[in-house]
């Protein structure tokens, strides 16, 4: 009965052993957080798995999941500078595993494997074995007679020491007036990924083909029908316009059945070009699912701003009159920066989200500079995720009203050209900051801005509130979002 739920390789393993487990079934989850949390397990007792590399050698740490490799530590142990490998290089590794379970049983799979002192003395020790759906569980003497075939030592450092109270840098408590956070977690990063500036990083994403298409056809004078055959040559994509429409962004349209009843009666033009546009843009951005910053935090929060600021527009005077596709686009991607943070340095946004998890009262802005290697200047870093999605989405030749949205969403001064849809996706952000989503700096807009877009501070919440009231259960739009990777 074993070998129906656990991965042949790690049952062989185990037979060999003569090992006794018990399988904990549960239900179906995506990552080891989830099915911990799914058991109701102490996190300390559940034994991850990281498998990482330098250029000649691969090997996989073993440590508890509420715990951080200390790669210097590492380094004294293996003699390697060693980062964590790809996903789907993981994927291919373990061939006989469900996708993204990585078993803490590196041995079998000829991979040299160390396990952390830390997870020796528990007395019971759990164990992903092969699916999204069963652990196992084994006894302390159990688990050493399985350690006992590797490398062990003391390289894992509790999360809990990112705690803004428990830091490890006596100077963590000054990070709102700005210090260098890669120095004072030098230790939790690789050694190779410490110092590597974003714009010089291997690995930028690509647009895709009908990415390209799509831009040059917002400096066309094209039509409907044009817009409705190119969609066409993508299925999936057209699949996934025609259920955007359906959703609470839209009112819910009823009888939309086909792509060109979707854009003809209820989109129009500009709209359905702007999804279209921000949808193909994500294509190429490969990013952890779970965190406050990962992939599934920022859809949720984008998808309610872009909403959100096409609601906000309709309150403008007449004379303001924007683009509904490119504000569109530009609340969709707002928060592109973080997406490229944590395509480009897995290990950096793995940490930046812990730290961002367990020091919730501190604003994701002042942990960028982890990100970035540069320093603060003000309350932005030099190089933050609005300025870095801003650069990025103009050398692909996105128009200037999304581009400036996209830079100046943070700013509350900024009154320069295309300011109104910069402005409404700042006035978004603080909105829904106030029930608990998103990165804005304060739960409530500063009245200067409200004042310029001419829009009253009653009426705008009242906006959110319903949003919120109708939007329901977003998760079948994230996963819309999420699972084009």
């Amino acid at each position: 009965m074993h070998n129906t739920v656990l991965a042949p390789t790690v049952v062989k393993q185990l037979e060999s052993l003569g090992t006794q487990y018990d399988i904990l079934s549960h239900e179906v989850t995506d990552t080891i957080d989830a099915a911990a949390a799914s058991l109701g397990l102490s996190a300390d007792t559940v034994a991850r798995a990281v498998v990482l590399r330098d250029e000649d050698y691969i090997c996989m740490a073993v440590l508890p999941l509420n715990y951080l490799i200390d790669f210097a530590d590492l380094k004294a142990l293996t003699q390697r500078n060693l980062r964590p490998v790809d996903n789907q290089f993981v994927s291919d590794m373990f061939s006989d595993c469900e996708a993204g379970v990585v078993p803490p049983f590196g041995g079998v799979y000829n991979i040299e494997t160390f396990y952390d002192v830390s997870l020796l003395n528990k007395s019971a020790v759990i164990l992903e074995a092969g699916s999204h759906h069963n652990m196992i569980r084994l006894t302390r003497d159990e688990f050493r007679k399985l350690v006992e075939l590797n490398h062990r030592g003391c390289f894992a450092k509790p999360e809990s020491l990112l705690r803004y109270e428990n830091s490890l840098h006596e100077a963590l408590p000054e990070i709102p007036h700005g210090i260098d956070l890669t120095a004072s977690f030098r230790h939790l990063l690789p050694i190779v990924d410490i110092d590597t500036d974003i714009e010089k990083a291997p690995g930028m994403p690509v647009l895709s083909v009908m990415s390209n298409s799509l831009i040059s056809v917002q400096k066309s004078e094209s039509s409907i029908p044009d817009l409705v055959e190119l969609l066409s040559q993508d299925p999936v994509l057209s699949t996934y316009i025609i259920r955007f429409t359906q959703s609470f962004m839209f009112a819910k349209p009823a009888n939309i059945r086909t792509l060109d009843d979707a854009i003809s009666r209820v989109l129009g033009f500009d709209t359905a070009h702007g999804l279209a546009l921000a949808l193909s843009i994500l294509q190429p951005f490969v990013v952890q699912a779970v965190g406050p910053l990962g992939r599934k935090s920022i859809w949720k929060h984008s998808l309610l701003v872009a909403t959100l600021a096409r609601h906000l527009s309709d309150e403008l005077p007449a004379k303001n009159v924007l683009d509904q596709g490119k504000l569109l686009v530009a609340g969709l991607l707002h928060n592109l920066g973080y997406l490229l943070y944590g395509h480009l340095f897995h290990s950096k946004f793995f940490l930046l989200n812990k730290l961002v998890e367990l020091n919730p009262q501190i604003s994701v802005m002042d942990f960028e500079s982890l990100l970035t290697s540069s320093k603060r200047i003000g309350v932005m870093p030099v190089k933050s995720h609005a300025q870095v999605a801003a650069r990025l989405l103009n050398s692909w030749g996105l128009a200037s009203e999304i581009v400036t949205a996209v830079e100046f969403h943070h700013d509350d001064l900024y009154e320069e050209q295309d300011s109104t849809y910069a402005n409404l996706i700042l006035v978004a952000d603080h909105l829904l900051k106030a029930h608990e989503i998103g990165d804005a700096i304060s739960d409530e807009p500063p009245q200067y801005v409200l004042e310029r877009l001419k829009l009253k501070l009653d009426r705008v919440e009242g906006i959110t509130r319903q949003l919120l009231e109708d939007c329901g259960d977003l998760s079948s739009l994230i996963q819309i979002m999420t699972s084009q990777h």
